[in-house]
């Protein structure tokens, strides 16, 4: 258990020796910022004019977008740090020297991906407690909310850096950032448009190419469409169709998940660590 601790702790002080005390930073300020920010707005609204509890409401709707754009860049912060850890003690050389030390792969790994979720914690309750100051004062958070939706929030980004980490224990971390973010946030987008733009020019599209960009966003699991937070729910229950199929949603969600760490193990099991002999 003490060797356990002293790894957790050798990886959590290289992950933030790696810069990534700074993005916990950032994030602290991004949410000092909102919270400045919602607050003079609402003192703005009250001075144009508007009713107390008008001002209330746009300042709430102003929150909530907020709230939207910090999911979105959450999930890239969480993609950047869990494509860190590992493939940062491989080039220097921290992985050689403990395996050398007969530390098996799986505690390594185990004790890097422990200290990955304390960062991911951390974070994910510094992002709650930002938000829950001016969502507070404008009283749009219920104490269920308060208590909960953080959980919300933590469990989705834990399972993105599972994924992602789980790639980086045998890829470069540039490799895993080209399929975690360079794949579904720029080239599908750009396959996309591409094939719209082309379809109302002409009808010649290739049938395989299109169903190509189709399937391809299938692989990666739609985290998005499961982050409620700051909320319990994603809003009130529909009662006209469409009607959300929820049911596929956690299919897919699933199946992508075990297809990157299926991929991820067997890519790990075949990848050469090289010598375990100590240089002199």
């Amino acid at each position: 258990m003490n060797s356990y601790r002293t790894l957790t702790g050798l990886f959590l002080k290289q992950l933030i020796r790696r810069k990534s005390i700074w993005l916990v930073c950032a994030v602290f300020m991004v949410m000092l910022t909102i919270n400045v920010f919602i607050n003079a707005q609402f003192k703005e609204y009250l001075d144009q004019g508007a009713t107390f509890d008008v001002a209330t409401k746009k300042a709430a709707k102003q929150l909530e977008s907020y709230a939207g754009q910090i999911k979105g860049y959450g999930l890239m912060i969480v993609v950047m740090v869990s494509a860190l850890i590992a493939p940062g003690s491989r080039k220097d050389g921290t992985t050689q020297f403990l395996i050398s030390l007969s530390v098996s792969r799986f505690r390594l790994a185990v004790s890097q991906l422990t200290a990955l979720i304390i960062f991911v914690f951390v974070s994910t309750l510094l992002i709650h407690v930002g938000y829950l100051i001016p969502a507070l004062k404008l009283g749009i958070v219920s104490i269920p909310e308060i208590l909960f939706a953080w959980l919300y929030l933590l469990i989705p980004l834990l399972l993105v850096s599972l994924i992602v980490f789980s790639m980086s224990l045998s890829r470069s971390a540039i490799m895993t950032y080209a399929i975690f973010l360079l794949i579904p946030f720029l080239l599908i987008p750009l396959m996309e448009s591409s094939l719209i733009s082309l379809a109302d020019k002409t009808d010649m599209i290739p049938f395989f190419l299109s169903r190509c960009v189709d399937n391809l966003e299938f692989l990666y699991p739609p985290i998005h469409t499961i982050i409620f937070w700051p909320h319990l729910t994603l809003g009130p229950p529909v009662t006209e169709p469409p009607f959300p199929n929820w049911t596929w949603t956690v299919v897919h969600l699933m199946t992508s998940i075990a297809f990157w760490l299926t991929l991820s193990a067997w890519l790990y099991r075949r990848y050469n660590f090289g010598t375990r002999v100590l240089t002199k």
